[in-house]
């Protein structure tokens, strides 16, 4: 091997960990965004992500997503209210639910979050007839709450056929069109891999809100032929696919690329 074809091959396999915060992002809001890579990667071979720190700023409930509660009073007819948008604790909930569902019924409402069961329980006192829960659609506040079915409950207290999740995303992901290559995309396994098309890491959420979510346990290597990177497109969703909220706050993470670098 002559002096050129060793320079060729340590260009070809040198190892940079590139930092990416959003506040830097070309355009896009911090959630989803893309930006200019400096330099570029002109033949990149692996690559992986290193690091995330995502601040726990989302709001659990949110407006137009899953902010509607229905369900349908015999007394009453059909009841629906709307979750004011924000992070709920069990105790800011009961009390928010309390006060949206009692001036519709004719009678007296005690909501509980069981900490046994983990379960809602939504007992209605001095009314009369039967509570029946209503149809539960994608996007319901219900589906958090615990309601995962439609279910017909002929005497007090409603309880919730599943558990309850006032936590939001217990994991969030980190995709992007570029750097998953669903053509040539190959993995060397990890607890990650594939899980979704164009994620190249996920996150799990062991933070309460306000706090910061932080990984640092690198993830599996992603393996492309020869693919040339000028820029980076990311974006951050939760289990259902939408876009994480983080309410103006930016992000960062480092990402390991094995390739050839422009100068």
């Amino acid at each position: 091997m002559d002096s050129n074809q060793i320079v060729e091959y340590q260009l070809i396999t040198d190892r940079r960990t590139i930092y990416i915060d959003s506040k830097y992002r070309k355009n896009g809001i911090p959630e989803d965004f893309t930006l200019d890579l400096h330099p570029w990667v002109t033949n990149a071979r692996q690559l992986r992500v290193s690091k995330v720190s995502i601040p726990h700023t989302y709001y659990h409930i949110r407006t137009g997503v899953n902010d509607q509660f229905d369900f349908t009073s015999s007394a009453d007819g059909p009841i629906s209210i709307t979750i004011p948008e924000g992070s709920y604790t069990t105790l800011t909930m009961k009390t928010t639910l309390q006060n949206l569902i009692g001036p519709l019924i004719s009678g007296n409402v005690v909501v509980t979050f069981n900490s046994n069961t983990l379960k809602t329980e939504i007992n209605f006192t001095a009314i009369t007839g039967t509570i029946s829960a209503g149809e539960l659609i994608s996007g319901n506040a219900a589906y958090d709450l615990g309601f995962r079915e439609a279910i017909l409950v002929a005497s007090d207290p409603m309880i919730s056929d599943s558990v309850f999740n006032l936590g939001g995303p217990n994991r969030i992901y980190v995709e992007s069109r570029v750097l998953s290559d669903t053509n040539s995309l190959k993995t060397s396994g990890g607890a990650y891999a594939l899980e979704r098309t164009n994620t190249i890491f996920a996150v799990d959420v062991n933070e309460n809100s306000g706090a910061v979510i932080t990984n640092i346990a690198p993830g599996s290597w992603i393996d492309y032929p020869n693919i040339k990177i000028t820029t980076i497109d990311l974006r951050l969703t939760c289990q259902n696919g939408t876009t994480i909220d983080l309410n103006g706050e930016d992000w960062d993470m480092e990402i390991e690329i094995l390739g050839r670098f422009s100068n």
